[in-house]
């Protein structure tokens, strides 16, 4: 390869162009090249610049196209089969995303019960899964695995009885050419399911286009720009909990923080100490955070929150006023 001259390599069905930058490792540059990449979700989310808790955006994405590109095991796990992400809420749930490569992801429930799990993999012809070494004892034994304990840097990928390790290097930037309006593929983003006792009947579907139309829609909702910070409580596992508390923000050019599990007196501690400006949360969530600051007497001071936003069923009468009287914050609906 000269100095300059990109390397053409194909992941499943997208066209990725890997640019050397002067005399940096050709492999720090990504620059993808296929039509319209802003219309996938995971690039969509890398153009505007946002963060993830300690990292940017394009980074987390950039390891997962890098993902692809060094394991062979994982494309021929995948191949015209869905990827399946089982993680915390987190900077590995971004780099899934985009490992993807523009394929419906079934996203499992961090709680969810080993049969529940078992369940939804073989319904939605799930090839491989990524998530951790903490949760994998609850996958079906053998089951095709990406842990990403040490995303962005490594990933282990088990399958048919081999497993490698994949350096997914330090990079510069993700380059992105494409319209940063566009409206979206109109093929299968994510997918989740009810009660696997209910059937498949209860599970939910939802393009790219779909998801970057609710994102762009809650950026506007609450006018959210670069200068806020997003504190993510609930699993993003939940479409609603991803689109309010992941997609918008990095939208947005944002900043996200994560909380792998709520805990209302730690949430209250980091919405203070860390400048958290927008929280979106379940009934549960904000009837939960009301209590802590009452049993701190009312004393929240010095917060910088300007938003909150409920999904699912409202919180009661009670918990918004109290909400109100106690923060100045009004509890929106995120729907």
């Amino acid at each position: 390869m000269t100095r300059g001259g990109p390397v053409r390599y194909t992941s499943g069905t997208r066209d990725t162009l890997i640019v050397w930058d002067g005399g940096r490792d050709p492999e720090r540059v990504v620059c993808l090249c296929m039509p319209d990449p802003l219309s996938l979700l995971p690039f969509a989310l890398a153009a505007r610049h946002g963060r993830l808790d300690t990292f940017e955006s394009q980074q987390l994405v950039a390891a997962g196209i890098t993902l692809l590109q060094r394991s062979a095991l994982l494309v021929r796990a995948v191949s015209g089969r869905r990827a399946g992400i089982f993680l915390p809420t987190g900077p590995a749930f971004l780099t899934a995303l985009a490992a993807c490569d523009g394929r419906g992801a079934l996203l499992v429930n961090p709680f969810a019960t080993a049969f529940d799990i078992a369940w939804q993999l073989a319904d939605a012809n799930v090839g491989a899964v990524f998530t951790t070494t903490a949760f994998a004892p609850l996958l079906p034994a053998e089951f095709p695995t990406v842990l990403l304990d040490e995303n962005p840097q490594f990933a282990n990928v088990r399958a048919r009885l081999r497993s490698t390790r994949v350096e997914l290097g330090t990079h510069h930037g993700l380059v992105l050419e494409g319209d940063r309006d566009a409206e979206g593929q109109d093929e299968e983003c994510i997918l989740t399911y009810g009660s696997p006792m209910v059937g498949a009947s209860m599970s939910v579907s939802l393009t790219h286009r779909d998801m970057l139309a609710m994102g762009h829609a809650a950026v506007g909702a609450v006018a959210m720009t670069t200068a806020d910070h997003v504190l993510a409580v609930l699993p993003y596992s939940q479409p609603a909990a991803l689109i309010e508390s992941g997609v918008a923000p990095l939208l947005a050019g944002a900043r996200v923080s994560t909380m792998e599990q709520f805990h209302a007196g730690t949430a209250l501690a980091r919405i203070v100490h860390e400048h958290i400006t927008l929280v979106s949360g379940d009934a549960n969530i904000f009837a939960a955070l009301t209590e802590a600051i009452d049993f701190r007497d009312g004393d929240f001071r010095n917060h910088q929150l300007r938003a909150c936003r409920w999904i699912g069923t409202p919180p009661t009468e009670f918990v918004q006023e109290r909400f109100l009287a106690l923060t100045g914050v009004t509890l929106q609906s995120a729907t």
